[in-house]
């Protein structure tokens, strides 16, 4: 007979039993960890496809010349392209996840999914789990922005290429600008000592025109005869800088004076000078006038020891969307005269502003203004406001190069004042330290930006150019994800 009882004490089986039954529930959940895993790295990597392929989408170029004249639809199906191909590229069927692409008001959202078989589905009742990513974007088209470049175009300009470095770097941006299509206007301030006007600006309320003056002068013409001359290297200072130059030195000559007469003619081409202060910093109250000066006075008419000479850059070219003038007038730049930045500063903030001197409407939706300040020196002039300046010499206030290697604190000042009153008129200000071993001067222009992302130091004229690239990318519109 069975014993039961001895039977039901006999526990020689039961770890194993145990033991069986515990390591199937180990199996079991290391196997749902296992496709947990799984689940959360295809959903991210799919996140992260979709992500990329609505950037793409926003940002694809439907701007080049084979897109040029696309409707609607047509865009919007590169944009798809773009975005598919993304996906394609990153080993996803197309068949297999269903992307849905919709644009619309202005943005791009993208949607995919796809279906994950889990190993251990059994354990949860679920053979098949659907992972879906949805991303969206604003479209990268840049918004309309108006630009002006505000340009450095005195004497140091001319030496070492730095000119032509500039002329490239200005006409990339300019470049960028028209191959975004957002119909943004730039604008052309060179300056120097002074700014000049265009010619349709001369007779405006707001502007002084000075009288010509037909001075007639006498003098000794130089003869020399003879002797023997030689050339010997020489220094001086164009705009602080100093700079070799080769002149001729002449010994043993015999010279003779004979007394010459002629009419010296005093005439207005486009130089403006400044006003007396606080008109001098102030984009307002054009009741007092800003005054043009004459290109030359001779000093027989002021009575002073030397001629008074106005030089000037090029014209400023107001806002425009004719990217092709503008580069043009950007071919024609020249170096000249020495610097004084608030004169840049205050014309640049002007062809920014509504009302005069340039007539710009005052729009309901402002656009984003930005000023591109570059220099490659130090304030080497300041205004002269004394009885000397008002009297004598034909441009009250006069702004007076120092000489040699002297700067302006003064003239710092007056810089520093300006970039705040700018920017506290709306105006992002980005500048452009150009080969600027000066240390009030790097100072300055750190100051004067609005961030430190648009501060900028080009130690070469390729790091110049490179400036103006990295500046053009910033003037697009951010892309970023919605969600």
């Amino acid at each position: 007979m069975l014993n039961f009882k001895k039977f039901s004490s006999n526990e020689d089986g039961n770890v194993a039993m145990m033991f069986s039954i515990a390591f199937a529930g180990i199996l079991g959940l290391a196997g749902i960890g296992m496709d947990y895993t799984n689940i959360v790295r295809l959903k991210s990597d799919l996140q992260a496809q979709v992500d990329a392929a609505v950037l793409a989408a926003a940002t694809a170029d439907v701007t080049v010349e084979g897109n040029r004249g696309l409707d609607q639809n047509q865009v919007n199906a590169v944009r798809q392209k773009a975005a598919f191909s993304v996906l394609e590229a990153n080993g996803f069927d197309l068949n297999d996840i269903q992307p849905r692409f919709e644009i619309s008001q202005g943005t791009v959202l993208l949607t995919a999914k796809t279906i994950y078989k889990p190993f251990f589905g059994g354990l949860i009742g679920q053979d098949a789990m659907k992972i879906s990513a949805t991303a969206e974007s604003g479209l990268g088209e840049m918004q309309a922005v108006e630009i002006v470049l505000v340009l450095d175009n005195t004497n140091s300009m001319i030496q070492d290429g730095k000119l032509a470095a500039l002329k490239t770097a200005a006409t990339n941006l300019v470049n960028a600008v028209e191959e975004s299509g957002s119909g943004s206007e730039v604008a052309l301030v060179p300056f120097a000592r002074y700014v000049k006007i265009d010619e349709s600006l001369w007779d405006a309320p707001w502007f002084d025109r000075p009288e010509d003056i037909d001075t007639e002068i006498t003098w000794q013409q130089a003869t020399h005869t003879g002797g023997t001359c030689h050339t010997v290297t020489d220094t001086r200072f164009r705009d602080g800088f100093e700079e070799e130059f080769e002149t001729q030195v002449c010994e043993d000559q015999t010279t003779t004076y004979e007394e010459m007469t002629r009419v010296d003619e005093s005439r207005f081409e486009g130089c403006v000078g400044t006003r007396t202060p606080p008109f001098s910093e102030s984009d307002a109250s054009y009741g007092v006038k800003v005054p043009g000066l004459l290109n030359r006075i001779p000093s027989q008419h002021t009575g002073l020891n030397r001629h008074l000479n106005s030089h000037c850059p090029r014209a400023i070219i107001p806002l425009t969307d004719d990217y092709t003038d503008l580069k043009s007038e950007i071919s024609y730049l020249y170096g000249t005269d020495n610097t004084y930045i608030p004169s840049g500063l205050l014309w640049g903030q002007r062809v920014l502003s509504p009302g005069v001197p340039f007539d710009n409407e005052e729009s309901e939706n402002p656009k984003r203004k930005v000023m591109v300040l570059m220099t490659d020196g130090k304030n080497t002039s300041r205004l002269n406001n004394s009885t000397n300046a008002q009297t004598y010499r034909f441009a009250p206030p006069y702004l007076e190069w120092l000489g040699g290697d002297g700067y302006s604190p003064e003239a710092n000042e007056v810089t520093a004042r300006m970039c705040e009153n700018i920017k506290n008129d709306g105006v992002e200000i980005v500048t452009i330290a150009f080969q600027v071993n000066d240390v009030a001067t790097q100072n300055l222009l750190k100051n004067c930006a609005s961030d430190a992302s648009s501060v900028y130091t080009a130690e070469s004229n390729q790091a110049l150019i490179d400036a103006f690239e990295s500046i053009s990318n910033s003037l697009d519109e951010s892309i970023r994800l919605i969600r």
